[in-house]
């Protein structure tokens, strides 16, 4: 940036001067902006996106203001396409003029979907009403059913907030009716949502939200063990959440280079019947490590304890539905769904302290290119390994060491992967478990899974 090459050329082609224009020292101001394309979109909310532009001063400010202005337009879900060009203004000597050309999205749409995640299939509707009062304002309805007959739907509604950047906020209402095979109970949530996410400074996006949730949860089956069967029953869980992130990754399902680092915390107790803290963290790294090799190291951990105020007030300690898990295909592999941790016959209770990490060496299938599907594609080797536990008191860094160093399980293999767009990743691997404890579900074989998260 800031070097500008010309080449003027004869009818033939002919390179007969070049010259380098250093745009460092020169002067810029605009003087005007147009905005060609607006039907419905307010002019006032537009404006403050475009605001920027009137304090650059040097041509190479301009051009990255422009940059920026442009990606806050195309954020503002009010566009399908933001074009750009710059003009010199005859206002004034160091005058530009800049254009921004968008295309609106429609106002009404909807149609059907298929996806996955956490190993389950769905299929769905959603309808969406955008740019409906002419400030990036956005009302969305779906309604989902599962390939394990589970079902959900959710009304959100989102407003952008373009004064404080690319910050938005966002409220919902929704309700789940879901099952846990591995921990045999079935749970039934309807709740409000209410969330602010914020981006001030490095593409650092930070969420505060409010989540006051009704539960009911019952017995899957006549087999469900009394350790599941008592904490059966409805609760009112209201709780604030806080979260911090940056994802640098060149793609969320099958990334090749950049970093996934995410904190959050969550206090529950103001309102309701349930109460605790919880704190967790996410840590993803992608590199090259030689030509087409990729490797891959991923951390994750969480923590959940009572305060002596919410033991003092007679609040419920996290049940079942809100304990930590670990295990499964996309997990700390070699171990069935949830198949690592405490058990009380075939079910998995969770428990309070978890700590997961896994190493992974990527690369393609020898002899084909890399370009379109077998980019989505490739072969792994993997070994992962984690800790799970319960805290017996408020937790401290000795008896959380020691909890988890006593509950260590471990695994290795190799597999396939592929990339579903970028919405889910599909793993076929064949594991190994290395170390377990008494009670686990070891799955020693070929595993299949699907999902969004993965370790």
């Amino acid at each position: 940036m800031g070097v500008v090459h010309a080449k003027s050329k004869t009818p033939g082609d002919e390179i007969i001067e070049t010259r380098i224009l250093d745009t460092s020292s020169l002067k810029a101001r605009v003087d005007r902006i147009h905005v060609q394309g607006l039907q419905r979109t307010k002019d006032d909310f537009v404006q403050a996106a475009v605001a920027p532009l009137m304090e650059v001063t040097e041509m190479n400010n301009l051009f990255l203001t422009v940059n920026e202005v442009r990606n806050t337009l195309g954020q503002l879900a009010c566009f399908k396409s933001v074009a750009v060009g710059i003009d010199v203004s005859g206002t004034t000597p160091d005058g530009v003029e800049v254009w921004f050309y968008v295309e609106e999205l429609k106002r009404h749409r909807g149609g059907f979907k298929a996806q996955g995640g956490n190993n389950e299939g769905s299929c769905g509707i959603g309808f969406d009403s955008v740019n409906f009062k002419g400030r990036g304002e956005k009302a969305s309805f779906s309604y989902e059913y599962g390939t394990r007959k589970t079902a959900s739907f959710a009304l959100d509604v989102s407003k952008p907030l373009v004064d404080l950047g690319c910050s938005k906020l966002a409220a919902s209402a929704f309700s789940t009716n879901s099952i846990s095979p591995s921990s045999l109970f079935r749970l039934t949530s309807r709740g409000l949502s209410l969330g602010l996410d914020l981006f001030p400074f490095w593409d650092v996006q930070h969420r505060v939200s409010w989540d006051g949730c009704w539960r009911d949860l019952n017995c899957m089956s006549i087999d469900t063990p009394f350790s599941v069967r008592e904490e059966a029953g409805h609760s009112l869980k209201s709780g604030l959440r806080y979260s911090v992130s940056k994802d640098s990754r060149d793609s969320k399902m099958l990334p090749t280079e950049g970093t996934l680092w995410r904190l959050s915390s969550e206090a529950s107790g103001f309102g309701g019947d349930v109460g605790f803290l919880q704190h967790g963290f996410d840590y993803q790294a992608n590199f090259r490590v030689l030509g087409n090799l990729v490797g891959q190291v991923g951390l994750s951990g969480n923590v959940q304890y009572q305060t002596p105020w919410q033991t003092s007030m007679s609040l419920k300690a996290p049940q079942i539905c809100d304990r930590c898990f670990m295990g499964g295909p996309l997990d700390v592999r070699g171990f069935r769904i949830n198949g690592a941790g405490p058990h009380a016959d075939a079910a998995a209770l969770g428990a309070s302290t978890k700590l997961a990490y896994g190493a992974h060496i990527y690369f393609p299938m020898p002899g084909i290119s890399h370009y379109g599907f077998s980019d989505s594609f490739r072969f792994h080797a993997f070994a992962t390994a984690g800790h799970i536990g319960e805290l017996q008191e408020k937790p401290n860094f000795e008896e959380l060491r020691h909890t988890l160093r006593q509950n260590l399980r471990a695994s290795c293999g190799i597999g396939m992967v592929l990339r579903l767009g970028d919405m889910a990743r599909l793993e076929l691997n064949y594991a190994l478990p290395m170390i377990w404890q008494n009670g686990d579900q070891r799955q020693r074989g070929f595993q299949l899974g699907i999902g969004v998260d993965y370790l």
